[in-house]
């Protein structure tokens, strides 16, 4: 596991829940994972573009869907993920 926050809060763009789905968020080397209300499996291979947006994380997936995280440090979570996607450790 390269990294986890036990805060994040997931949303997808058009969801009309206010405040998204809380848990927990996992980022292997493999994959992001989502669990708590609800979970969401997302391969780092589907990954097309990240960006910081405030204290969120917006997150382009290849099918043309989208992810938005509330977490702590955004943008440190940003690096990481970059850096799991290149196979490298932070």
């Amino acid at each position: 596991m390269h990294s986890f926050r036990a805060s994040a809060n997931l949303k997808t763009p058009g969801d009309d829940r206010a405040l998204g789905y809380g848990g927990t968020l996992y980022l292997t080397s493999t994959r992001l994972l989502h669990i708590g209300q609800v979970t969401v499996n997302v391969h780092l291979h589907d990954i097309v573009e990240t960006s910081v947006a405030g204290e969120r994380l917006l997150i382009t997936l290849r099918d043309a869907q989208g992810l938005i995280l509330d977490v702590d440090r955004p943008r440190l979570l940003r690096t990481e993920i970059a850096a799991a996607m290149r196979g490298v450790r932070p």
